[in-house]
């Protein structure tokens, strides 16, 4: 499904999120601005690198993940014509078994995938294998919101009309089936939290981006 809506993946975003997403991923990566070496885990098109590689404070280079090798070819023209290209390195790997030493980088960030994972718990145990002691994990992900207003809003939004427009836009019957059904299936905010402690991630935390709309998880080695 992702390699057939690899082309439109960006604009599925810019639509999903009402054009904000740019916006989540920079303040998601902000812990991670002081870094040297660092994981994207389910690159996807690479959205989530671009927003640490032009924050102005990281210096470093990234490691780009992903299963899919029509996402990682997007990513990387992408960063080519941006100019970033010499600074990223690009891995066709499992994010739930990673081919990494243990203790390889300064930190670890994944945006708008966890849903789409099969094993959270065993994700959780690789990302922390992989990072240096003390270092820090965020993910960013589509949540669901605490307000009953808000989560009624949000869950018709979702629910009723994403799904039908993201199937016009791609033509892509899969994507319509796939959107609501990823959400229904993923667990509430204090779920993933609790999955993270229990995989020995510290200081495991939320915050609720956009009324709950999203949110992005943090914690540490």
């Amino acid at each position: 499904m992702f390699s057939d809506i690899s082309p439109l993946y960006d604009r599925l975003n810019r639509l999903m999120s009402l054009n904000l997403d740019q916006k989540w991923r920079r303040q998601a990566v902000q812990n991670l601005k002081t870094e040297k070496y660092i994981v994207d885990l389910c690159a996807g098109t690479g959205d989530m690198s671009l927003a640490l590689l032009k924050n102005k404070e990281f210096a470093g280079g990234i490691v780009l993940v992903d299963i899919n090798p029509d996402m990682l070819a997007l990513a990387k023209e992408k960063l080519r014509r941006v100019g970033f290209v010499d600074r990223v390195t690009f891995l066709l790997a499992e994010v739930e078994n990673l081919p990494f030493p243990d203790n390889t980088f300064d930190g670890a960030m994944q945006g708008f995938a966890l849903r789409n994972l099969e094993n959270l718990e065993k994700f959780f145990l690789e990302t922390k294998r992989i990072i240096k002691a003390s270092k820090s994990v965020c993910f960013l992900e589509i949540a669901h919101p605490e307000n009953r207003v808000v989560q009624k809003l949000f869950y018709f939004y979702f629910y009723n009309l994403l799904p039908p427009l993201t199937s016009l836009i791609t033509g892509n019957g899969t994507a319509y089936r796939w959107l609501p059904q990823s959400l229904r299936e993923f667990p509430h905010q204090a779920e993933v939290v609790t999955k993270m402690r229990e995989a020995g991630l510290k200081e495991a935390s939320y915050q609720n981006i956009a009324g709950g709309m999203v949110a992005c998880y943090r914690a540490l080695k």
